[in-house]
């Protein structure tokens, strides 16, 4: 079996299947994006999966034939919030985390050690490659923690115009140890 490279895109392609099928987010607010930052007719939430890198593996053998790859995916929600004077902004910063980080829960519970979405990738993997002997995953990812805190950002996050400096909330949560090992001839 030779290498392939499509272990990122089918994690990426199953990992935002699963997040719309059990969040209930339809496809103009959950994507596969390159940054965090949401499209301009975006609503009040927006749902984007990146990648988090890919690593090696416990295993991996430069000088051998063993190819083992650990993978990452982050999905960042960020809220819309209506501009708000700077003197009431803990309250504003307290009730919107509340929010969004109850987003993010339900995101955490959909991928954290899901076998469903490994199945999925790496059912992905088989059709992206056209072999029906792809090499699989075989470790889902895992819950690895939230981002430090929800930021508050302006609306550049929601468009190439800047204006305002409390347009939104946006706080990521990052999964990892989706492995996989290949042989390298």
């Amino acid at each position: 079996m030779a290498r392939d490279y499509f272990g990122e895109q089918a994690l990426l392609e199953a990992t935002l299947k699963i997040v719309r099928d059990v969040c209930g987010y339809t496809e103009d607010v959950c994507r596969v994006e390159y940054d965090e930052f949401a499209p301009a007719e975006v609503g009040q939430i927006y749902v984007a999966i990146m990648s988090n890198g890919v690593r090696p593996g416990r295993t991996h053998s430069p000088s051998g034939t063993v190819i083992d790859e650990t993978y990452g995916i982050e999905i960042a929600v960020v809220m819309r919030v209506a501009d708000v004077p700077k003197d009431s902004l803990s309250d504003f910063y307290l009730h919107g985390a509340n929010s969004l980080n109850s987003e993010l829960g339900r995101i955490r519970d959909a991928v954290d050690f899901s076998y469903d979405l490994m199945n999925d990738c790496n059912e992905q993997l088989k059709r992206l490659s056209k072999n029906v002997s792809a090499q699989p995953f075989s470790h889902p990812l895992v819950w690895q923690g939230y981002s430090a805190r929800p930021r508050i950002v302006g609306s550049e996050y929601f468009s190439d115009i800047a204006g305002e400096q409390k347009a939104g909330l946006v706080r990521s949560v990052q999964f990892d140890e989706a492995r996989r090992i290949q042989n390298r001839y």
